[in-house]
């Protein structure tokens, strides 16, 4: 039986991570209700996408929102990552990420994230997803030099970090990357 639950899940594309995925050190602003529980992992390699315009009389690179690949553990592409904070599985099924809280880490990266999602399909990796974490992050912030001579312009910067995707869980088999 064993045998066919794995097999059945090797075909669709899943793998169970539990959270042996997290860092340590999860800020509280990023915690996941306390319902849901890991449903996968995947690291993001790719780039944030900012525009040099003027907002309210001052210039400033504004996000326009992330384009990256989506690998899994054996560093293969499951899936990509781009505007809108939406993530698509290789296999169609996709969630939209709502921040709902953030916790800059390192001052040299984009801050960590966890975003309420709001899933989309019946069926796939990411149909019954609820929360989204980013953690892990490397990289991604606007650069300098932001001003009328460089309206219009577009920055791609790179930048990796490690999403970990909720579903609602079973009481008492909750497994979450949070902090205190």
């Amino acid at each position: 039986m064993r045998y066919l639950i794995a097999l059945s899940l090797l075909a669709v594309g899943c793998h169970s991570v539990g959270a042996e995925v997290c860092p340590p050190k999860v800020p509280a602003a990023v915690n996941p209700p306390a319902d849901e529980t890991i449903k996968s992992s995947y690291e993001a390699t790719g780039n944030q996408i900012y525009v040099c315009a003027q907002y309210e009389g001052k210039w400033a690179w504004n996000q326009v929102g992330p384009q990256a690949n989506l690998l899994d553990e054996k560093k293969k592409l499951a899936g990509t990552h781009f505007v809108g904070q939406t993530f698509q599985a290789n296999d169609g099924s996709s969630v939209t990420g709502t921040k709902a809280g953030t916790q800059q880490v390192d001052g040299s990266a984009v801050p960590w994230m966890l975003m309420k999602g709001q899933s989309k399909g019946e069926d796939g990796a990411f149909h019954d997803v609820t929360s989204v974490q980013r953690l892990k992050t490397t990289g991604g912030l606007p650069p300098g030099g932001c001003d009328a001579e460089h309206a219009g312009a577009v920055a791609q910067v790179p930048y990796t970090a490690q999403y970990v995707f909720y579903k609602t869980g079973t009481p008492g088999k909750v497994q979450q990357c949070k902090g205190q």
